[in-house]
Order: C-alpha cells, then sequence, then structure tokens
C-alpha cells in the first residue's frame, strides 16, 4: 500500500469519527435545550365523604388508599392518561 493511499485513508478515517463526534455532541445540546414536556393535571373522583389517607407510586402508576364512609379502599391512577385502573374495595 503507497504512503499517500494510507494518509488518505487515515484523514478519511479521522473526518468520520469528528462527523460521528458533532452528530452525538448535537444530538446531547438539542434534547438538553429542548423544552420539557407539559405536565396535565388530574382531576379525581372521589366517593362522596373519603378521605385519602396514603400515596404509593410505582412507575408510572399511583395507589390512592381512601378511608370511605362504605369501609377502605384503594384506588390505582395511570398517571399518564389519568384512567383509573382499579378500584379494590377492602371488606372489613
Amino acid at each position: 500500500m503507497s504512503e499517500a493511499r494510507l494518509k488518505a485513508l487515515v484523514v478519511g478515517m479521522g473526518a468520520l469519527i469528528a462527523a460521528g463526534f458533532a452528530v452525538v455532541a448535537g444530538t446531547i445540546a438539542w434534547r438538553l435545550a429542548g423544552p420539557a414536556p407539559p405536565r396535565a393535571a388530574i382531576a379525581l373522583d372521589l366517593p362522596d365523604g373519603a378521605a385519602p389517607v396514603e400515596t404509593s407510586l410505582d412507575g408510572n402508576r399511583l395507589a390512592l388508599r381512601l378511608d370511605t364512609p362504605d369501609g377502605p379502599r384503594i384506588l390505582v391512577i395511570d398517571l399518564a392518561t389519568g384512567a383509573r385502573v382499579a378500584t379494590v374495595e377492602i371488606a372489613p
């Protein structure tokens, strides 16, 4: 392999490394500078006379323990959609 050809390969590979680094740095800067996604408020319809006692968060799910006139209850809410995933009524 000639010296000129080897030099051209080294310069070409150096340019590829520099271009790859620029793409990675640009992507990181763009994601850091971008606006944060808006957080929507979730309105929960609690049963009449219900009082929140305890909450627990697991990933994108919220478990809300309530004391109601009919007995304790647990509501599981999907925070992404605000939908009620489950209602667990605890028998006395």
